[in-house]
């Protein structure tokens, strides 16, 4: 199942009928799935996109993992229904302790990492 979100038509609101008649404009879709109408209902539907070009270009996304492309990591956000986001562009580290640390950071922003004792 795919997580989306239907805003109802508003008079102005750029997802207005008037402004877009798709079904797609007034559909929200998550996790890098794509609208596409769905011909028989006459509505949009959330799908994920399936393929991605051959293109390396590796990126580590926040779950700690390196993927060949961006694409490839939209690709599993959407088939896992999780949010990542891309943390850099480049493999991610090979040490699992420093991701956890960062990613401790990111999911708690008030939680920091403690300062290194000072040289003296």
């Amino acid at each position: 199942m795919i997580f989306c979100l239907i805003f109802p038509a508003a008079r102005g609101f750029p997802s207005s009928p008037v402004d877009d008649p798709t079904p797609c404009a007034r559909t929200f879709c998550a996790f890098g799935a794509r609208c596409v109408v769905d011909k028989k209902a006459g509505e949009g539907k959330c799908r994920c996109i399936e393929t991605c070009t051959n293109v390396f270009a590796p990126v580590c996304g926040t779950d700690g993992v390196t993927y060949s492309s961006e694409c490839h990591l939209v690709v599993a956000s959407c088939s896992q229904q999780k949010r990542i986001s891309v943390r850099f562009r480049g493999a991610c580290e090979t040490n699992a302790e420093a991701f956890r640390i960062d990613a401790d950071v990111v999911e708690n922003p008030i939680k920091r990492r403690p300062r290194p004792p000072a040289l003296t």
